[in-house]
Order: structure tokens, then sequence, then C-alpha cells
């Protein structure tokens, strides 16, 4: 409940500071990519939140946002474990031109970077730089957290006055106040003052009520069930009543510490160790049975823990002071049993651990809850009794750092084959382009374009002429045309025949009237056909402009100097540094798989070493236990001396 568990408070406190006005629809989103940001941060992958970050910068940074993002990114980092490019981005923001509200955020961050780093007065000098007034300009919900933050920096370092004057800032009804109430109760506890720490827990207990306690009590022990509580003040009280059952233990109040122990909930996570320290109450009030009754309740529970193997060995206290050897011995032989088998899966458990792929459940099941440690635990069918091993918080930080070096490493693979398609992409635009020059060199555009001012001009001139003759007959289509013609022919041919004879003068006159009629209808469709000319003379004019933007957007292309050497330079540049990123990948990702198979390894260990104590125990008691029904059954044999003389007649 110290450091691990203010770490916690911190981690779910500051990194919310800078997106309070978010949350509350205060702020306006105006970057697209800071919303992109905002996403992955919501969703609660900062990994990724990070990423678009950096994204986000290459492309010329986050825009008309001011300076949430900066704190956002930093509060990020720091929760993502990246102390120094935190401490970086917070010492920037201490700027005098920086806001004084980004200021003292800026240092409420940066404390709890040196926090992070175990450096108590460092982090206690930072957060004196906030005077009181920029403490108002936090927030509330801010300056609680500053508040709790120097009170528990203050309780660190022993500063225990400084450290109540702090604690009367925060609200009587903030769990930042119990917890740094329950703190400051341990550290007295820690200079001797025992009844002072007691006294203080007692009011920190009366304050609100106590959890839920399990129905099992309800039935056996009458003890009334109350009101359920948020879980983390629930949790809370639960540590509480073991802290003070403990100090009670520790004064020899066997009757007050069995009293605190009965109000902590069955479904706790203290709930193993309250029922060991529960027994042990009720065998220091010589209440055996109570003991025996809770030791063999907490052996029923599902779940594996130290607390249970001590209590193999509680049990067969029980039945000793109970006067019942017999089970007593039973229970040590039970105990015993439990204790090799534990051993036996240790070892197995010691030797798989040597396959590369035996953290691989763990990675692939990572989850930022328990949960997936558990499922991995299972699929890798590690003993039930051994799961508490491969669950411990260090154990899943470390899986978590090693599945985000895995999903980096496989980012880095699907970038490296993009950059495979980059380079293949330069290839065939390049042939392309290549093959464009070609097809520019042999292209007769030129040649069509002197064709098209031909005909222009000759239509040109065709128009011009005959709207100054009124020449209708210029303007004829193709039908009237050849009409025209074919009329020509036969009056040709009836001159040649009228030269040689005498031909009817209808003839004539027939020739002379469709004459007419021609004429008649040039004349008629004068206009129509002068306008059809010009139209498609303005078509003309339009295909030539249309082809002379062609050329010189030819003659561009072909003056165009490619660029593709310097692009493949960049793209290899680029692959270059992703394949130096990969060598840094996976040695940083084989590093951390060492650092997890030494940390398993290591507690595998220690847990073997301790079973091996609690084994060499139960057989020094099974020893005891014979040594003293042997002592037992030879002083009734000295009492006896009759069936002493009987038994040995029988024996020869």
């Amino acid at each position: 409940m110290g450091l691990t568990l203010t770490s916690r408070i911190l981690s779910l406190g500051l990194l919310s500071l800078t997106l309070s006005a978010v949350a509350n629809g205060q702020e306006v989103i105006d970057d697209p990519q800071y919303g992109r940001v905002l996403y992955h941060y919501f969703q609660g992958d900062y990994h990724q939140a990070l990423t678009q970050m950096a994204i986000a910068e290459v492309r010329g940074g986050i825009k008309h946002q001011g300076l949430a993002p900066e704190l956002l990114k930093g509060g990020m980092s720091l929760g993502y474990g990246l102390e120094q490019q935190a401490s970086e981005i917070f010492r920037r923001l201490l700027d005098d031109s920086v806001p004084v509200d980004i200021q003292a955020q800026a240092w409420l961050h940066l404390a709890r970077v040196y926090y992070r780093k175990n450096e108590v007065s460092t982090a206690l000098q930072i957060l004196n730089q906030i005077q009181p007034q920029q403490v108002q300009l936090l927030g509330s919900a801010a300056g609680q957290q500053f508040y709790y933050l120097k009170a528990q920096l203050q309780l660190a370092i022993g500063q225990i006055e400084p450290a109540q004057h702090t604690l009367a800032e925060l609200k009587p009804d903030s769990i930042y106040f119990d917890y740094l109430s329950y703190n400051h109760a341990l550290q007295l506890q820690h200079q001797g003052k025992v009844q002072l720490a007691i006294d203080s827990l007692n009011q920190l207990r009366d304050k609100a009520p106590s959890g839920v306690i399990g129905s099992w009590l309800d039935e056996w022990f009458g003890w009334q069930a109350v009101k359920a509580l948020p879980i983390e003040q629930a949790a809370l009280n639960d540590r509480i009543n073991l802290s003070l059952a403990y100090f009670y233990q520790q004064q020899q109040r066997p009757t007050q510490a069995i009293e605190a122990f009965s109000r902590i909930r069955f479904d706790s996570l203290d709930t193993h160790a309250a029922l060991l320290g529960y027994g042990w109450a009720a065998a220091q009030d010589q209440q055996y049975q109570l003991a025996l009754t809770l030791w063999n309740k907490l052996l029923a529970l599902p779940d594996s823990s130290s607390e249970q193997q001590e209590a193999w060995l509680a049990v067969a206290y029980a039945y000793e002071q109970l006067s019942a050897p017999q089970q007593a011995m039973n229970a040590l032989q039970q105990a015993i049993s439990q204790f090799e088998l534990q051993l036996q899966q240790l070892n197995v458990e010691q030797r798989n651990i040597q396959q590369g792929d035996y953290f691989e459940p763990f990675v692939r099941l990572w989850q930022p809850e328990f949960d997936g440690l558990l499922k991995a635990a299972e699929e890798r069918r590690i003993a039930p009794s051994l799961q508490a091993i491969f669950s411990s918080e260090r154990f899943n930080q470390q899986i978590k750092t090693l599945a985000e070096l895995r999903t980096t490493g496989q980012r880095l693979s699907r970038w490296q084959a993009q950059i495979k398609n980059y380079q293949l992409m330069i290839d065939e635009r390049e042939q392309v382009t290549g093959q464009r020059a070609r097809d520019l060199s042999q292209n007769k555009l030129l040649d069509k374009l002197a064709e098209l001012l031909v005909r222009r001009n000759a239509l040109a001139a065709r128009i011009s002429e005959i709207e100054q003759g009124q020449n209708s007959a210029a303007l004829l289509d193709s039908k009237q045309l050849a009409q025209q013609q074919r009329l020509e022919r036969a009056m040709q041919r009836y001159q040649r025949l009228s030269a040689k004879k005498t031909l009817p003068s209808s003839y004539q006159e027939r020739l002379k009237r469709l004459q007419g009629v021609l004429s008649w209808q040039a004349d008629n469709h004068y206009a129509q056909n002068l306008w059809s000319a010009k139209k498609a003379l303005a078509e003309l004019d339009s295909s030539i402009e249309q082809s002379v933007e062609q050329q010189h957007s030819l003659s561009r292309s072909m003056n165009q100097t490619p660029l593709f050497n310097q692009q493949r330079e960049r793209i290899s540049t680029l692959g270059q540094h992703i394949s130096q990123l990969q060598v840094k990948q996976r040695t940083l990702q084989q590093l951390q798989l060492d650092q997890i198979t030494h940390t398993a390894r290591l507690a595998l260990q220690q847990e073997s070493d301790k079973i091996r104590q609690l084994l060499l125990q139960a057989q020094v008691a099974v020893v005891r236990l014979q040594d003293e029904a042997w002592r037992k059954n030879n002083a009734i044999e000295h009492l006896n001396p009759d069936n002493t003389d009987a038994r040995g007649k029988d024996e020869s």
C-alpha cells in the first residue's frame, strides 16, 4: 500500500489533467490529427496515441490546440514509462512565456517523474515550486492530487507534522484523504507508535461503513452484511481492517483482532491473509476450534497462495492443541504430500522455462488486467498452486513490455515490407516514364498541328471570300453540291448534243428551271450554311489551341529531370533506419525476455526454498509427534509392568 499503490493512484489521476476540458466538452478540437490522438488516448492505447502524435509532428505538428497536446504527450510518456521524454517535455513547459496554469501542471507532472524514480527529496523540491495561488489554477481535482502527492512525499522522508498540515488541505470525503491517513498510520507504526497507529486507523475506519461480509460468515457466525461500497473504497477498508488486526495481534489483543478481521469482505484481495490471521488471532485467544474452521475454509478456496501453504501446518497445530494427535499427524502427512507435489510442479516449470516459446501465451494473451496472464497460465498448464507467481504485478509489467516490443517489431516488419513495395513502385514508375519519353519522341503532333493550320487558313479564306462576294453557291453542302455538279454535266451534255442535231426546246427549259431551283435553294440556305462554316472554323481554332497546349506540356515533360535516384536514396535511407530499429527492437526484446526468464527463475527458486522450509517444518513436526507418541507409550508401559511381561511372553 506504499509506493506501488500511490503510483497507481497518480497514474490514474495525473494523466487525465490535461484532458479535463476535452472530456467536459469545453475544448474544441480544430485539428483532425489531434482528434486521432485523443481517440486512441481515450481507448487506453497510449502506444498508438504517441505514434499518432509523432506522425503529426512529422507533418508539421498539431495546430490551433495550444499547449494541450504537449501536456498530453508528457502525461502519456510518463504513464508509458518514458520518464526522460516526459521530463524534457515538462521542462520545456516551464518557460516564462508559458501561462502560469500550464507551468503549474508541468511542475506537478515533473515532480511525479522524480517520484516514480524514487527521488523523493527532488520531487518534493519541485512540487514546492508551485505557489498556493497556482494550486487554485489547477482546479479542484488536480489540486487534490497536488496535496496528495505532496503529503505522500513528506511522509516518505519522515516529515510527519508537515504531512499532517498538507493532509488538512484535502477534502475529508476524498479517497486521497483516506489513502494518506492510512499511510500516516503505517508511518506511526514503523516509528513504534503502535497505539497511535491503531487510533488513527480506527478513526479512518469509522468514517464509512465497511464492505460486504461473505455470506458464509453470516450463516456460521451471524454477522450482518452491510451496504456495498465502491470497489476502491471497499478495498481500502479491507486493508485498513487487516492492518488494524495485525497491530492488535502485535499488542496481544486477540479479541480486538478478531473483530477487525471479521470486517474484511470474503471476496476481498485480502481474504487469504484475513483468514490466516483470523485463525491465528482465534488461536491466540485459545479458540482452536474456530481457528481450525477458518484454516480449513482457507484451504478450501480455489486460489492458491502462500497463506494456504502456511495453513497446512496451522491445521496440524490446531489439532495438536485440541489433543487430537492422530488428526494432527494426518494433517502433517497431507501437508508433506502437498509440499512435495508443489516442489515437483516447480521443478517441471523450471525445466519448461528453458523453452524459447515458454512465454509466448503470456505475450499473446496479455491484457491490461490480469485475466490474460491467468488464461496464459492455464494454456501452459501451469499448476494452480504456481499461478500466483505468474500473476504478480512485476511479472505483468514485464510481459506488457515484451508484448509492446513484439508489437513494435511487427510494425517495423510491415514498414520494411512497405519499403520494398515503394522500391518496386519507383522501378515501375521509371519504366513508365521512359516509355512515355519514347512515345513523345515519336509523336507526330507537330505534323498534325501544321495540317490543322492549313485547313483552318483555307476555311477562313473561303468564308471571307464568300462574305465579300455573296457567293451562296460556295456554301452548298455535299448533297446540294452533288446536285449542282450533276446539273452542270447535264447542261454540258445537252450542248454537245444540240450542236449535232436539233433538240426539243423543252429540254433546255427544263434544265434552266432546275438551275433556278438550285440557285433559289442556295440563296435560301446561305445564312445557315455560313453559320455552319464559321462553327467549323471555331472548332478548328479550338483543336489548334489544344494541340499547342499539348505541345507545351510535352515539352515540359521532356525537359523535366526525373528524381528517381533521389527517391531511391530516400527510400534506401529509410529502409536502413528501419533495419537499425529492428536490430534494436530484437535486442531489447531478447533482453526483456532474458529479464522475464530471470525473474521467473528467481521467483520459482524462492518459492522452492520457501516450500522446502515448510516441508522441513512439517517433517520435524512429524518426528516430534512420533517422539511424543513413543514417549507416552513408553511411560504407559512403565506404569503397567504386567502388560509388558505379558507382551514379552507373547512375543517369545
